[in-house]
Order: structure tokens, then C-alpha cells, then sequence
């Protein structure tokens, strides 16, 4: 069991001044407009020897602060300043908000034995938390899972009720469906594989890949990857409802044509939105995009991640590498001839009407819109790119000459010693990234610079809660807190 270390009192307050050392910059474009902040401080909890540092969770939504504090050779959870009980440790990196924030649960260790606590409420104790996997929440936080290990035997831990025991539970594999009311995961129990799905065991005589279970988003269908021999299948199926033993899966096939069996199916099974199924397979040396069971022209390598969909599901586009260079398939066309293609890069504007990537050429990094190739980085930040709601702006963060810019529509804004992932407001005026110019530490809208702050969670993000408003966690006079700030003309 992974349990957070204790750190001496002395290591522990540096550790957690030496991490608070970011700042907010939220940056409006529109420079003829004046605007105020209007600020407002609510205090968490004071920055002391007893919290250690890198345990800090921030909620989904920015509104809460989850930490670990330690005294002598005990430990507890201290959620939005308020204290738990004590246990002999918490497990490192095992804290979890639901996401609509509004529950928590962490691992804890009593007695030689794990528990999960859920709103404080402590679960059985097992030999093991969460081995392969961690605690689950659905997407509207009413349910949980975990798996777990006693004398030898696993389960599957669903709203505080065990399931029947396995000899092992698929690593990442427990997954809940869109809506909430749908769970699935893959387990073993001997030679016997099976997909379990709300309650139902359904056998497999072929060895099921537990962490390629996947859920469309309305939650109507499933797919998964099995092994039957030398070859790999996707098998997908409808979930119908049943009075008399809840769901049933009935295997179905696309388009009345069973699903192919390939030498190796990727990591990904990426459903859209109106329910199309899209994955890439290899024959031979070939690898290839299968979309809605219809094989597309074969490649040397697909990009990981698979394919990306627009919210309507009618475009798709996808990384493929052909001798020495990467190209981007668009709908059926290509775009390109890259030396590499930002893993997790591509995506589509809300509308989907426009598309955007980052691409590297002559060992520059560039990002590409509908298909035009932006100005040459030395890198382009990581999960940086975002379109506004309306498609209209693109922006990202980028790195040249060891200084960080926000590029917003091709614009670049002022050099930072550090620039992070930018947040766009609600109504795409403006733009939010954490940054860092020498010793100063401040927000900023449209050139309006809030109070100082002493540094920033490395897990806050800046939210905004309507277009006009945003918070972020901060720290203050040594305190934890949380920062609101109203943009008004």
C-alpha cells in the first residue's frame, strides 16, 4: 500500500512554499476596452509545518481544497479547512473530488488494513486499495466504485456493496457509462473471463481487454476488444433494459457485418456523439482507421489516441505516418507531410466547422488551423490548444528563446518565464493561463493587474463561473485561499 511519506516539519513547509510559485495572467484582446477587477478573499486554511505539499486536490470546479495533514506518525484530510480523523497514513495521491465536486473520497490506513472514506464515511477494510484502477465516481456523483483485495480474492466495491469474488479485476477496466446508471468492468475467475455489466455477468470463452471498455456517450452502447486465437476483435453490442434481471447485452454488428479480426487492435475505441465507432487496426504491416466497420486506406502507424470526432459526429480526423512523415486525414482527405503530430493536439472547434493541431516540421513545432500553419516554437504546451465557444478564436501557448507566449489567433502576447494551459470565458472575451515573470506574482485583465499573490496550487486552474467573473486558489500571507475576481467595465 503506497501511503504519503512524512516529511520533517522544516522540509515540509519549504516543500509547500516551493510549488505555490506560479501566477494567473488572464489577458483580454480587446485593448480599447477599460475594465476594473473587483476582488474578493476567502481564506482556506494557514500554510504550516503539518500540511504536506504535494497531497493539495483542488475540485472540478475550483470551489473546494482538499490536503493532507501529518502529525508525528498520523495523518488526516483536511477538506475546505475543515479537519478529518486521524489514521495511521493516507495514501499517496488517492484523494478524489466527484465531478460535480460536491463528494470526496481518499484511501486511509488503520490497523494494517485500507479503507476507503466516502464524506467521511469509512469503507470495509481490505488488504488492498485499488490495484488496478482507483476510486470511481459517476459523472453526476451519486455513485462510486473501487476494487479490492482480501486473502487473496478481489472484488468490485460498488456503492459500498462488494460483488462476488475474482481471481482479478481487468487494470483499468471499471468504467461507468455517461449517464451515471451504467456500470461495466472485466474480470477472472480462473480461466473464465467475463464482462460484467450493471449486475449481469455475461461469459467470454476469448480473453476480454478489460481497459478498452467503452461506453458510447449516450450510454446506449458498448464496446470492448476480446482475444480469440492469434487475432483481435471489437465486439460491440446494445444494452437493453430487462424488468426481470436488469440490463441484457445483445451482441449486434455494424452495419449487419461482424466485426473483422485483426493481428492487433489499438488502445482506443472512440465512439461519437450519434453513436458512429471508430479504431485503428493492423493487418499484417499495415495499420488502418476502421469507422462504422468500413476499413479506411492503411498507413505504417496510427497516431495513439486514435480518431477524433466533431460534437455532431459527421467529421472525423486522425494522425497517420507514412514512410518518414506524419499527415492528417481529414474526412477522407490528407493534410501535411509533418515530422510528428502533438499527441492529444487534434480536435475539432465546438461548431465543428474548423479543426486545429500542433505539428512539427524542421524541428519546430507549429499549430495548424483548418489546414494553415501557424508561426515556428522551439514547443507548443501541451493541452494548450482551445477553440472559443463559437470557433472563432484559437489560442495556445507556446516557447521560444526560453520564454512562454499566448498565441490568440495568430497574435503573440508578452514573453512569460512560465505560461500554462489558457482558459477561455464563456462568451470567448477572455483569455486565463497561470504565469510567472520574475519575482512577481499577479492576475491581470486586460492590463489591469490584481493584488499580488505568493503563488498558485499547481493543481487550481482558473474557472470561470460567467464571463465575467473567474476564481482561482491562491495563496496570500501565507495562507490558502481562494481568490474570486469580478471584470467590470
Amino acid at each position: 500500500m503506497n501511503v504519503v511519506a512524512i516529511v520533517p516539519m522544516s522540509k515540509r513547509r519549504a516543500a509547500l512554499a516551493a510549488i505555490l510559485a506560479t501566477a494567473l495572467v488572464v489577458l483580454d484582446t480587446r485593448a480599447d476596452a477599460p475594465i476594473h477587477l473587483v476582488e474578493h478573499e476567502k481564506p482556506i486554511i494557514g500554510i504550516s509545518h503539518e500540511l504536506i505539499a504535494d497531497s493539495a486536490t483542488v475540485s472540478p470546479d475550483g470551489q473546494r481544497l482538499a490536503i493532507v495533514s501529518a502529525e508525528g506518525q498520523r495523518q488526516r484530510v483536511v477538506v475546505d479547512g475543515r479537519y478529518g480523523r486521524w489514521y495511521a497514513g493516507i495514501a499517496r495521491g488517492s484523494i478524489v473530488f466527484s465531478p460535480d465536486s460536491r463528494r470526496l473520497a481518499y484511501v486511509a490506513t488503520q490497523g494494517g488494513k485500507s479503507r476507503v472514506v466516502v464524506d467521511g464515511v469509512d469503507g470495509k477494510p481490505y488488504d488492498t486499495i485499488g490495484g488496478p484502477g482507483g476510486i470511481h465516481f459517476s459523472a453526476d456523483g451519486r455513485r462510486w466504485v473501487y476494487s479490492a483485495a482480501r486473502h487473496g480474492k478481489w472484488y468490485v466495491v460498488i456503492d459500498g456493496r462488494e460483488s462476488a469474488a475474482y481471481d482479478a479485476i481487468g487494470r483499468n477496466s471499471v468504467i461507468f457509462s455517461a449517464d451515471g446508471r451504467r456500470l461495466a468492468y472485466q474480470a477472472r475467475r480462473g480461466k473464465q473471463y467475463v464482462l460484467w455489466l450493471d449486475g449481469r455477468e455475461h461469459a467470454s470463452a476469448d480473453a476480454i481487454q478489460g481497459h478498452s471498455i467503452t461506453f458510447s456517450p449516450d450510454s446506449k452502447r458498448i464496446a470492448h476488444v476480446v482475444h480469440r486465437g492469434k487475432q483481435q476483435h471489437v465486439v460491440e453490442a446494445a444494452v437493453a433494459p430487462s424488468l426481470a434481471r436488469g440490463p441484457r447485452l445483445d451482441p449486434i454488428a455494424v452495419d449487419g457485418v461482424t466485426q473483422t479480426g485483426y493481428d492487433q487492435i489499438g488502445d482506443a475505441l472512440v465512439f461519437s456523439q450519434n453513436g458512429r465507432l471508430a479504431y485503428a487496426a493492423k493487418r499484417g504491416e499495415k495499420w488502418m482507421m476502421v469507422i462504422d466497420g468500413r476499413e479506411e486506406p492503411g498507413c505504417d502507424d496510427i497516431l495513439r489516441g486514435g480518431a477524433v470526432f466533431s460534437t455532431d459526429g459527421r467529421r472525423i480526423l486522425y494522425g497517420c505516418r507514412q514512410g518518414g512523415s506524419y499527415v492528417l486525414r481529414v474526412d477522407g482527405s490528407q493534410v501535411g507531410g509533418y515530422a510528428d503530430i502533438g499527441v492529444g493536439s487534434m480536435q475539432f472547434s465546438p461548431n465543428g466547422k474548423r479543426f486545429a493541431l500542433a505539428i512539427q516540421r524542421n524541428k519546430q513545432w507549429r499549430v495548424v488551423v483548418d489546414g494553415e500553419e501557424g508561426a515556428a516554437h522551439d514547443s507548443i504546451v501541451r493541452d494548450s490548444i482551445h477553440f472559443s465557444p463559437n470557433g472563432q478564436r484559437v489560442v495556445y501557448a507556446a516557447r521560444r528563446d526560453r520564454q512562454y507566449r499566448l498565441v490568440d489567433n495568430g497574435r503573440e502576447g508578452q514573453p512569460y518565464d512560465l505560461l500554462t494551459v489558457p482558459v477561455i470565458s464563456p462568451d470567448g472575451k477572455y483569455v486565463a493561463v497561470t504565469a510567472v515573470r520574475g519575482p512577481r506574482h499577479v492576475a491581470v485583465v486586460n492590463g489591469v493587474e490584481s493584488k499580488p499573490v505568493q503563488g498558485l496550487l499547481p493543481e487550481s486552474r482558473v474557472v470561470f463561473s460567467d464571463p465575467a467573473r473567474f476564481h482561482f486558489m491562491a495563496t496570500r500571507r501565507d495562507t490558502l485561499m481562494k481568490i474570486e475576481i469580478a471584470i467590470t467595465p
